[in-house]
Formats: C-alpha cells, sequence, structure tokens
C-alpha cells in the first residue's frame, strides 16, 4: 500500500491533487512511515492529513486552525480511508 511516488498519490487520494509537489512529498512520506509501522490505513490517512494541515496553518489565528482541524476531521469521515 505505500506510495512511491507524488504521481501515484495524485491519482489514488482525493483532494491532494490541490497541493504543492512539496506538500504531496510530505504527505506521502508521513503516511509512508505510519504505514510501516502500523498498517492501520484509516489512521495513516489522518496522520498525513493532519501534518500538512498543521504545516499549512502554522501561522493561522487560533479560528482558522480551529477550522482547519474541524474540515480534517469532515475529511477523514467523508472520504474514509480513501479507496
Amino acid at each position: 500500500m505505500p506510495f512511491d511516488s507524488n504521481k501515484e498519490v495524485s491519482t489514488k487520494v482525493k483532494g491532494i491533487s490541490k497541493l504543492s509537489d512539496k506538500k504531496k512529498r510530505q504527505w506521502r512520506h508521513v503516511f509512508n512511515s505510519c504505514y510501516e509501522k502500523n498498517g492501520d490505513k484509516s489512521s495513516c490517512y489522518a496522520q498525513a492529513w493532519g501534518a500538512v494541515n498543521k504545516t499549512a496553518c502554522v501561522r493561522c489565528s487560533p479560528e482558522l486552525r480551529l477550522a482547519s482541524e474541524l474540515l480534517l476531521i469532515a475529511r477523514c469521515v467523508v472520504v474514509g480511508d480513501g479507496d
């Protein structure tokens, strides 16, 4: 299940095509690292999205950071594990 390239991630993961190549690489690294450790796809998708959203929102206001976290939760519920 690990992703070998940003192109592979772009074709298999909803919503990731809007991210920069750097963010895709970060997402892929976090997902693959998590998947090697525990193999739980749902948890790895959540961790990868969380890492990308967290770094994108470092200088956000607390309200915007909360909105970003709520969006992440909604994305995990709607998209599920990405299959």
